[in-house]
């Protein structure tokens, strides 16, 4: 069985997180030209990670209310997120061609990988977690051209 719930956009009581217009007191893109926006859960389920630009906000997975400062590290739009299963850790992919990893206890970054040659189109944990594989591509009219990579994490959380 598949429910649907309506957005939860902020406007009621219930609260919720919204990007649009500085006016209106919500984020702004850093970029002019695009605009990547990327949500994950935690793996216990009680927090969604939203990547937004170059900044990643935690927040209530009830409420959709901001619980935490927002994470900065990035120096390109966020294109991607996913959090590992077991470890308590979580990673981000951008176009500033480097992958963090995250503690989701302190919120702190612990490792940058970097090699990609250029911006993150995907990142995934192995199912246990000891392992990240990520992936770039760069499409110049007809010439198409892609690269994959596999890191080993290890998690001292």
């Amino acid at each position: 069985i598949v429910e649907q719930a309506p957005p939860n956009t902020g406007g009621g009581e219930e609260g919720g997180f919204r990007f649009g217009r500085e006016d209106e007191g919500v984020p702004q893109p850093q970029s002019q030209n695009y605009v990547s926006a990327n949500v994950a859960y935690t793996a216990d389920g009680k927090r969604l990670i939203l990547a937004f630009d170059s900044v990643i906000y935690i927040c209530d997975s009830e409420s959709i209310q901001r619980t935490e400062p927002p994470l900065k590290g990035h120096t390109g739009i966020i294109t991607c997120l996913s959090v590992a299963r077991h470890g308590n850790i979580f990673a981000s992919g951008s176009y500033d061609k480097t992958i963090r990893i995250w503690s989701e206890s302190s919120l702190e970054t612990l490792y940058v990988l970097e090699g990609h040659l250029w911006g993150l189109d995907f990142v995934t944990f192995s199912p246990d977690g000891s392992h990240l594989a990520s992936g770039a591509n760069l499409v110049e009219e007809d010439d198409i051209k892609g690269e994959i990579a596999v890191w080993s994490i290890r998690s001292s959380e």
